[in-house]
């Protein structure tokens, strides 16, 4: 399913991009991607609930098709008030939120300290919610700061882009837990924002700040009715943090999807989408 529409807005400085599908007159649902991620990773969530809500989801500064300044704010507190600009930008007063991994970390500082009064729905997905990323992400800080001082090594590993055994070796063995079985739009579009070279700064700059924020002592602020989504094998994230949010938020239901990694909504759609529509929609 296509994006019905696609624009810019302007917070600051920063020019940011996002995308809307589904009628306006719905419930809006503001949808904020994870690290390295963009608005089209939430493709496959359109079909899910274009009949029921007003999907936007946008680039973050520093990502997809937004502006990536290399002296830019990527604080998860900047990151968030971005998002609130983009629901005054819409006029919303009030909305759902749905995040992904480091937009789970967005989405809940949002919902627990910015504006917690705005949100009706918060859905976390294999959100970072403490800081920690498995040892194997967290290494890939230093090396994605390398290759932002080497372009001709980043141009060679761009050109793999598409080779199913690169991929496998670059992200795909640590995304998912069977890359094989996600079928390759579904791969490119959750990997929008890390073959983009004007990007490489504020992606190792956004990474610092996930590490650098704590939401525990948040988590107990929420408003929101609080849906809870956890992989059983995310080789990112520590699904301690999605269990931690279920223990701490006070309206809260969890949900653990089998045989997924770290993007469920494209490795098992058919149970995201029953988790979405039970909460969302039932």
């Amino acid at each position: 399913m296509a994006w019905q529409s696609e624009s810019d807005f302007t917070v600051g400085q920063d020019r940011l991009h996002y995308a809307t599908a589904g009628d306006s007159s719905r419930p809006p649902i503001l949808c904020v991607h994870g690290w390295f991620g963009a608005y089209v990773q939430w493709a496959s969530v359109v079909p899910m609930l274009q009949d029921t809500h007003y999907i936007i989801a946008l680039d973050l500064l520093g990502h997809g098709k937004s502006e990536a300044p290399t002296t830019g704010d990527y604080s998860i507190v900047a990151q968030g008030m971005r998002v609130l600009a983009l629901a005054d930008h819409l006029q919303l007063g009030q909305f759902a939120l749905m995040g992904h991994s480091m937009g789970g970390q967005i989405s809940t500082m949002i919902a627990a300290r910015l504006a917690p009064q705005r949100v009706t729905e918060l859905v976390s997905v294999s959100a970072v919610l403490t800081g920690k990323l498995k040892p194997r992400v967290r290494a890939t800080l230093p090396f994605y700061d390398w290759l932002s001082s080497h372009p001709r090594v980043f141009d060679w590993m761009t050109s793999l882009r598409g080779n199913v055994w690169a991929e496998y070796i670059l992200y795909g063995s640590v995304w998912f837990k069977d890359m094989f079985k996600v079928p390759p739009a579904a791969r490119a579009n959750v990997a929008e924002s890390a073959y983009r070279a004007d990007n490489l700064p504020a992606i190792v700059l956004s990474g610092r700040e996930i590490i650098k924020t704590d939401l525990t002592d948040d988590m107990a602020n929420i408003r929101a009715r609080t849906l809870v989504i956890a992989p059983a094998t995310d080789a990112v994230v520590y699904t301690s943090d999605s269990e931690l949010l279920a223990a701490k938020a006070p309206n809260v239901q969890l949900v653990r999807i089998q045989d997924s990694g770290h993007f469920p909504m494209v490795e098992q759609p058919a149970a995201f989408a029953a988790a979405l529509e039970g909460f969302l929609v039932g």
